[in-house]
């Protein structure tokens, strides 16, 4: 699964909070990951693409992820320097989603 390995490249710490957002966003729901700003939503070539965010040591550490039904799919990790979301990773987790559509 691609997503857990490019959680497996990250610093340990910062891999670590992403995966207790995760765990928020199952307990807590989208809603308070959106109003507690742990997540943004971006809306891009006609696909919602949610982003998970941890930032440590001036490092933004991000995780993609897609609406289908009540499920979020988590389908793309990366790690940045600047606040901007490069394109390619947008472009990476649209692909991907539509894999799980197509599927």
């Amino acid at each position: 699964m691609e997503f857990l390995e490019s959680l497996e490249s990250m610093d340990p710490q910062a891999a670590g909070k992403l995966l207790k957002r995760i765990d928020l966003l199952e307990e807590r729901g989208l809603q308070f990951m959106m109003t507690a700003d742990y997540m943004d939503k971006f809306s891009f070539k006609h696909e919602d693409i949610y982003e998970i965010k941890v930032e440590r040591r001036k490092v933004q550490y991000r995780i993609l992820g897609v609406l289908r039904g009540p499920i979020m799919w988590l389908v793309h990790g990366f790690y940045k320097k600047s606040q901007a979301t490069p394109k390619r990773h947008l472009e990476t987790a649209k692909e991907r989603a539509q894999k799980i559509t197509n599927s």
